[in-house]
C-alpha cells in the first residue's frame, strides 16, 4: 500500500469501492484491494490480470465510459467509475 501520509481516494469497480493512490495504474489499485477478476471469456472462464503491462489485453476495462482500456495503462484518479466488458454488455 502507499506510504504514510499518501492521499487514499476511492473508485468504483462494478459496484465495489476499492482505494487509490491516484496516478498509480488502475489494475495495481484493483489487485491490492483484492478484485483479481476484470471479465470472462467468451466461454464463461473467469479472466483476471496476466501481463501486468497491459500487452495481453486481458485487463481491458471500461474507464467513465471509455471502452477497451487497459487497466495497466490507464491511471487512476478519485471517483472514476470502471466496468467489466461483461457489466456493460
Amino acid at each position: 500500500m502507499p506510504d504514510v501520509g499518501d492521499v487514499i481516494q476511492t473508485l468504483v469497480f462494478s459496484d465495489h469501492e476499492a482505494a487509490v493512490q491516484e496516478g498509480v495504474a488502475i489494475g495495481a489499485c484493483l489487485m491490492r484491494s483484492g478484485m483479481l477478476i476484470v471479465r470472462r471469456s467468451d466461454c464463461a472462464e473467469l479472466r483476471g490480470m496476466y501481463c501486468a503491462i497491459g500487452a495481453c489485453n486481458e485487463c481491458l476495462v471500461t474507464v467513465d465510459g471509455a471502452r477497451n482500456v487497459g487497466a495497466y495503462v490507464a491511471k487512476s484518479r478519485p471517483g472514476t467509475v470502471i466496468q467489466t466488458r461483461n457489466d456493460i454488455g
